[in-house]
């Protein structure tokens, strides 16, 4: 697939109604945080544990191995600590090293990743000081991720391709691990600490998942500040098939986890996926930055569609499209697939009417504050040319994986942009990720897909 920079991920290009392109893909949780997310880190606990009284003896050395002092206390759960927060860093500590956190009065608060280059600069792993962050670790980690979908949220019944980590929701900051049907498991990095650690990590998979095969990529971005993943890193697999199977409610769709976007396809999507077909039954559907083209076959084969557009600028994507409607024995011409940007499909299209349904599921638009402004005018003439083309009660499903875009400032932008070519915006239900990216109450940046499903019409 279309690859972006040396980091060899796949991106999504998109241009604003300007004409301006930009290369973005879409994103993993490590961002900063979102207004009033908390700063400071929680107190409380037994003796040995975070969060314990200094007992006369146990006061912490200020020579003590591998330590970071804060200058803060810890008020909540938050696993990020900012480089800010930092008072002093022993002299023994190295970049990606595994670190004893003490707190401003004296408190072992547990244990974190130290990222030098990061304004991250501490990724709080665990709360007990006496924990090591080794294969044994990692296997308890993502055995208590791995039982929350097979047990609690039975996923296996649904699909064989499903998030089994998803960082700070599941206590491993800076680490997502996606399982694709039974042979595949693909980790994304976006830490230091965790790329040092690849192969517990993956050692730790094999005991509790034997027959999986790896896959490590790291986030480019991440890459780019923490300095990892263009360097000597866990070996390539040259021998990986060009497009991997896994199934979802029955239905064939196809993943490159080579150099897809993300970790080949977008799991998250996979409950809004069959929301949206409810609303399909004989419609007309686009599917805009369809990639592998999940919605639209979907509808097409479990919601009555009567015709599927679908939309994107990859070529390699598409192909992976058309192989899953081969697959899926969809009849010919029932969907068709069109290699081009979607705001340029969009201006192409007469202004009037053509589709009864229809989803907009564009990449991340801004990894920071800075592109915040330029995001929300992407947002805007995006939902400005599509709305027209919808036809009267026709239903939107709108996708904002950019986390800093909160869900009101989104709604905000998509009735501006609704009032702009006069129609009006009535939101049926609001969504998110599927339920294998859960949200951590005490960390917001685990929020970070909102899907608006809403019906729409002219004024008057």
């Amino acid at each position: 697939m279309t690859k972006r920079g040396k980091g060899g991920r796949a991106s999504r290009r998109i241009k604003t109604d300007t004409g301006a392109g930009r290369q973005k893909h879409r994103d993993g949780t490590s961002r900063r945080p979102v207004r009033g997310a908390p700063d400071r880190l929680p107190s409380g606990g037994n003796r040995g544990r975070a969060g314990a009284a200094p007992a006369p003896g146990d006061v912490v050395p200020d020579d003590a191995p591998k330590t970071v002092w804060l200058r803060i206390a810890r008020s909540s759960d938050h696993p990020w600590i900012w480089k800010r927060m930092i008072r002093r860093v022993g002299g023994d500590v190295k970049n990606g090293d595994e670190v004893t956190v003490v707190t401003s009065d004296g408190r072992r608060a547990g244990k974190a990743m130290y990222s030098v280059r990061s304004e991250i600069a501490l990724r709080v792993l665990t709360d007990d000081v006496a924990d090591r962050f080794n294969v044994k670790f990692f296997e308890r980690k993502i055995g208590a991720a791995l039982a929350l979908r097979t047990e609690t949220l039975r996923l296996p019944a649904v699909t064989d391709a499903f998030r089994v980590v998803h960082g700070e929701a599941d206590g491993l900051s800076g680490l997502v691990i996606d399982k694709f049907g039974d042979r595949f498991l693909v980790a994304e990095i976006h830490g230091l600490g965790m790329w040092l650690r690849c192969g517990e990590i993956e050692q730790a998979c094999k005991n509790l998942l034997p027959g999986h095969r790896m896959i490590v990529r790291a986030d480019r971005r991440a890459g780019e500040i923490e300095g990892f993943g263009h360097k000597v890193g866990p070996p390539r697999d040259e021998k990986l098939p060009e497009a991997v199977a896994f199934h979802e409610r029955g239905l064939t769709l196809y993943a490159d986890l080579r150099s897809g976007q993300k970790t080949g396809a977008f799991l998250d999507q996979r409950e809004n996926r069959r929301a949206f077909t409810k609303f399909t039954d004989g419609a007309r559907v686009l599917d805009a930055f369809c990639h592998v083209g999940g919605f639209g076959i979907s509808a097409a084969a479990r919601g009555g569609a009567r015709h599927v557009t679908g939309v994107d600028v990859d070529p390699d994507a598409i192909a992976l499209a058309k192989k899953a409607i081969a697959e899926n024995s969809i009849p010919e011409g029932k969907v068709d697939l069109v290699n081009r940007d979607v705001f340029d499909y969009l201006r192409s299209l007469p202004r009037k009417a053509a589709f009864d349904a229809m989803v907009l599921d564009p990449p991340k638009l801004a990894h920071d504050r800075t592109e915040l402004g330029a995001a929300n005018r992407k947002v805007f003439d995006l939902h400005r040319l599509a709305i027209p083309r919808l036809a009267a009660n026709g239903v939107l499903l709108s996708c904002n994986c950019t986390g800093l875009v909160q869900p009101g400032e989104y709604l905000a932008t998509i009735a501006a942009a609704a009032r702009a070519v006069d129609h009006e915006v009535r939101v049926i239900e609001t969504r998110g990720a599927s339920s294998d990216h859960p949200v951590l109450a005490s960390c917001p940046e685990t929020h970070y897909l909102t899907a608006i499903l809403a019906v729409v019409r002219p004024k008057g």
